[in-house]
């Protein structure tokens, strides 16, 4: 059996240091680079009804969130912060998280992740596969890259989390998920992308 590589999404191939994800409303611009990788910042843009609606934490990776323009909520467990232009709020590793415009602008931010880690490369392979597909991964989608970004959800403990996609790895692989979210990724951002 033959693999063909995935059609080129249907928006269109973007610039290396740009991220839509169409159904969030989200665009990211990567601005900073720490060549050691002991950071990364980038802007970032939601618009009105927009969300990182999955409830998530870095296990060893900082968030800060600067608002620039607009106002974001950032959802903390049953605690509701808003950020305005000019409002910062540190997420130290380990803090579960999501992110909600619930405003008619558009939300501007600048981000900044310490260390970096691979969230570039997975920002990117994420949103791939968000515009070319319109839905997001599934386990299977991203059980070969998970344990590598350290990107966890509320409930299991992060170990079961990590056994669990450990197993998973293997069979994603067998099916061509990895090589899908791949393909997909060099498909929009060019030679340019790596993992």
């Amino acid at each position: 059996m033959s693999r063909r590589a995935p059609k080129a999404p249907e928006l269109g191939p973007l610039p290396e240091d740009v991220v839509e994800m169409p159904h969030h409303k989200e665009r990211i611009v990567f601005r900073e680079r720490d060549p050691a990788g002991e950071r990364i910042a980038f802007d970032f843009f939601l618009g009105p009804g927009g969300g990182v609606p999955t409830v998530h934490c870095h296990g060893a990776q900082s968030e800060t969130l600067h608002c620039v323009r607009g106002e974001i909520t950032v959802l903390l467990g049953d605690e509701r912060k808003v950020l305005r232009a000019g409002d910062r709020c540190d997420l130290p590793p380990g803090t579960f998280h999501a992110l909600a415009n619930e405003t008619e602008q558009e939300v501007f931010c600048r981000v900044e992740y310490r260390p970096a880690g691979k969230s570039e490369a997975w920002l990117k392979m994420t949103g791939a596969l968000i515009r070319a597909e319109g839905r997001e991964p599934g386990m299977l989608d991203v059980a070969p890259f998970i344990n590598d970004v350290g990107f966890y959800i509320p409930g299991p403990p992060a170990w079961a989390q990590r056994a669990l996609f450990h197993v998973l790895k293997p069979i994603a692989i067998l099916l061509g998920r990895r090589r899908r979210l791949l393909d997909l990724a060099r498909a929009t951002y060019g030679a340019s992308f790596e993992w």
